[in-house]
């Protein structure tokens, strides 16, 4: 099943992402998103998901 490989290849890029990368990753985006210099170029849309999927669920995991 082509989505069960899909969510495998998520799950392995996911595991591999630090908060760091994940963080760097969403100023990146927002950089690109706008309009900023020439060095900014669109990420990747499937670790633009794991970054906010990363940043969000520490977040919940860290409310008091």
């Amino acid at each position: 099943n082509s989505k069960r490989a899909h969510n495998g290849a998520y799950e392995a890029r996911a595991h591999k992402m630090t908060l760091a990368e994940a963080i760097q990753i969403l100023k990146t985006h927002n950089e690109w998103r706008r309009g900023g210099s020439l060095e900014f170029v669109m990420v990747d849309p499937i670790e633009l998901g794991i970054a906010i999927d990363l940043i969000t669920s520490h977040y919940e995991n860290n409310l008091n």
